[in-house]
């Protein structure tokens, strides 16, 4: 999961017609070097309308618009710091936090409306300075760019655009640069998911038809009681607060008859890099793959020291 950038524009004006050039001269580049059109399902920027309108000038409106997140929370940083109350402040922003992890467009939708109406009964002494920030953020960023959430496109890019344009990466080159198609998985986090793996949690896997899905309990919690289980199903929830607590359970998906590195979980980890230790752990625990063993030198519970563990132990000394 990597941005492969393919162009470089130097925009000085950062008008409507200044951003039409620069995307219409992709579609002008691939056309001299035989190559099929740009057809993006997605559009990356911030909130200038600038950018947005060139874009669609050019490829038309078959796209989501994904606000950067981290572009997105500075601009609220700077105008939560205005609130008076600084502890109120604090929890409004760590409920934004979370508002960003949900994982499709209806539960976001749901949610923000709950996060508008619990903040607004929270402010009973009627603070200007929350009741400022609150209809800042409706008008900016729930009604105008909403695109800032993790569910707004899942498990993009579908397609290997890199892979068709590229002459390193053509495939009857001699010396091809292959192109990752799956995650790799590091000695820390080969590390965490063995421990996770051999932790005492109790899942519940449910199959169907297609596929089976694992309910894991979040965090230290060690079971998932039936009744938390159907809420979290059902997704039906009437307070932000609820809503929050969806996050102790995490749902691991397995098509029957796929890979393990094709298991999906709705965790935040994997959700921003395709592999999480609940999927390792999961695969570990379903011995579909076994571990390095230096994966296993790390005690239960504790985590591994920074930099490449020793290969060998050091010879005994004798006086």
């Amino acid at each position: 999961k990597a941005f492969h950038p393919f162009g470089l524009a130097i925009c000085s004006n950062e008008k409507t017609k200044d951003f039409e050039f620069i995307f219409n001269c992709i579609q002008i580049g691939l056309k001299k070097i035989n190559k099929d059109l740009l057809k993006p399902t997605a559009l990356i920027c911030d909130a200038a309308d600038a950018i947005k309108n060139g874009f669609k000038n050019v490829f038309g409106n078959s796209y989501n618009q994904i606000m950067c997140w981290a572009h997105m929370k500075r601009n609220v940083e700077n105008l939560i710091s205005h609130i008076n109350d600084k502890d109120i402040a604090k929890e409004i922003l760590e409920d934004i936090e979370m508002l960003q992890l949900s994982n499709s467009t209806i539960i976001f939708k749901l949610v923000s409306t709950l996060f508008m109406k619990k903040w607004k009964l929270h402010n009973k002494q009627t603070d200007q300075s929350i009741l400022d920030f609150l209809n800042y953020f409706d008008n900016e960023w729930l009604k105008s760019n909403a695109g800032w959430y993790e569910g707004l496109q899942l498990y993009v890019p579908t397609s290997n655009i890199v892979n068709n344009w590229s002459i390193e990466r053509d495939t009857s080159s001699i010396n091809v640069k292959l192109f990752v198609t799956e995650p790799t998985i590091s000695l820390k986090l080969w590390t965490l998911s063995y421990q996770w793996a051999k932790s005492t949690k109790d899942i519940t896997c449910v199959p169907n038809d297609s596929s089976k899905k694992y309910y894991i309990p979040a965090r230290d919690l060690q079971s998932i009681t039936q009744a938390n289980l159907d809420k979290y199903k059902n997704k039906k929830w009437t307070t932000f607060n609820q809503f929050k607590k969806s996050f102790d359970i995490w749902c691991i998906e397995l098509e029957n008859d796929s890979d393990w590195k094709k298991f999906k979980c709705n965790c935040p980890a994997f959700l921003k890099n395709y592999l999480c230790k609940h999927v390792v752990g999961m695969a570990i625990r379903l011995k579909y793959c076994k571990p390095p063993a230096a994966a296993k030198t790390v005690p239960i519970g504790e985590k591994r020291k920074r930099g490449r563990p020793t290969k060998a132990k050091p010879a005994l000394l004798l006086q």
